[in-house]
């Protein structure tokens, strides 16, 4: 659970410029067209527009999964941006989208919680999201103090009241942004700060506390028993199964209290549970999961190329799980209910397609890699083809009843010739059909 420094990774992904910029940068760099004249910028430092950064953010992210040697901490980094999750849509978010990930979430996700937490609510990509930016003594907005309560920390069922809002917001006024237009810096606002005394739950404040209401609010909050149980529980379904059981649950929040939000703590933790162990191939795995374990059992890689994205992005778009455009702050769903339907089959199936036959412009699949072992074996029998697949493409997942259906289903949808093919090694003609077969399988949709 230290991540190494990837130096051939952050090589190929240098050319994305915009992976490095500041939140200022990022607007003068890729401003939306009415920006452009009304803030004067220098028309030789624009790059793009929006839409860009949101490519080489999406590309960052699938070339990081795929291919880092660090695979659990970018597992987390989806985990825990999706659960202080921010839309890249939203107004001046988008010029905050890629420090929010790079500067907020990823350091922390091997530190404390409540680092975490107070980092996410400094964040101008969250104060502009939910609308905190505006909040002020008189003209509260309980938007983020609301989610704050029911999907930061506590959750939903924890028994707090509309009044607990309330005052959470009163709580966080004045925590803002010094150019919202410009998604700059956070800023606290004193003047519009609520100076009168305040109570969050059993959490009292006197007068004039300042900066510090909040920051005390923020840790209190990190700390609760109810947000130990609800991140233990979230934590149990993303890595455990979609109703983890409550002995599971209540260890890892013990453990979240012990350490007073030591993630790595929680993570060892979880990894120690039984349940954790007999977990295989029972999460339905989400569509970029599935994108990812798909390009990776091919042994494939990603082009780092904006202008070959779209087929990429229209199968995230297609499935529901457009990244980093989950508009409410809920962020995607982690479980099968929200992802099991046929067209999201359809769809996965039409990219396994794709995908077997190198036909995906921003992945690099060399079907040699797979094909060269078995090129001096004469393969004649289909079923011994679909064995080897089986055990040393897809390490042995795909069960007999399946394999013999699947075997059935090429037979079918191409009966092999008597011809002048017939001389040839079956590999030669069928191995895009049968790897789109494996891959469309019900236990490669699990993991």
């Amino acid at each position: 659970m230290n991540p190494k420094t990837e130096a051939k990774l952050e090589e190929k992904l240098k050319k994305l410029s915009s992976l490095k910029y500041t939140n200022q940068q990022m607007l003068a760099a890729f401003p939306k067209q009415n920006e452009k004249t009304m803030l004067g910028l220098d028309p030789d430092k624009i790059e793009g527009d929006p839409k860009d950064i949101l490519k080489e953010l999406v590309i960052q992210k699938i070339v990081r999964s795929v291919e880092s040697e660090n695979q659990f901490e970018e597992v987390l980094v989806d985990f825990w941006f999706n659960h202080f999750n921010v839309y890249f849509d939203k107004g001046a978010v988008r010029h905050a989208v890629t420090s929010y990930e790079r500067d907020v979430i990823r350091p922390h996700v091997f530190g404390n919680f409540k680092d975490m937490l107070m980092a996410t609510a400094k964040s101008p990509a969250m104060l502009f999201y939910l609308d905190n930016h505006k909040s002020r003594k008189g003209q509260i907005n309980e938007n983020y103090a609301r989610e704050l309560l029911e999907l930061h920390t506590l959750g939903v069922d924890a028994g707090y009241t509309q009044r607990d809002i309330q005052e959470t917001a009163r709580v966080l006024t004045g925590w803002s942004i010094q150019k919202a237009y410009q998604i700059s810096d956070f800023r606290f606002l004193k003047n519009q700060h609520d100076k009168d005394p305040k109570t969050v739950l059993d959490l009292e404040f006197k007068k004039n506390e300042g900066i510090k209401e909040g920051e005390r609010l923020i840790e209190y909050l990190a700390l609760h028993p109810s947000t130990a149980k609800f991140i233990s529980k979230k934590l149990a379904v993303k890595f455990i199964s979609d109703s983890p059981s409550k002995e599971s649950v209540n260890k890892l929040a013990d453990i979240f209290i012990k350490s007073r939000g030591n993630l790595k703590e929680v993570y060892l933790a979880l990894f120690q549970l039984d349940e954790f162990w007999k977990s295989e191939n029972i999460k339905i795995k989400t569509p970029f999961e599935y994108f990812i374990s798909s390009v990776r059992i091919l042994n494939a890689s990603i082009i780092p190329d904006t202008e070959k994205i779209n087929i990429v992005k229209r199968f995230f778009d297609q499935s529901g799980q457009s990244l980093y455009r989950c508009q409410p702050p809920t962020g995607f769903k982690a479980t099968a209910d929200f992802w099991v339907n046929p067209g999201a089959m359809v769809n996965r199936i039409n990219l396994a397609l794709k995908l077997s036959d190198d036909q995906i412009p921003q992945v690099s699949f060399d079907k040699n890699n797979i094909l060269n072992p078995i090129k001096n074996n004469k393969y004649r029998n289909q079923d011994e083809l679909v064995q080897y697949f089986n055990k040393n493409v897809f390490n042995s997942i795909i069960h007999k009843k399946t394999l013999a259906k699947l075997d059935q289903l090429v037979n079918e949808s191409e009966q092999y010739q008597q011809d002048s093919r017939k001389e040839l090694p079956i590999y030669y003609f069928k191995t895009e059909k049968i790897l789109a077969l494996m891959l469309s399988t019900p236990e490669f949709q699990r993991r």
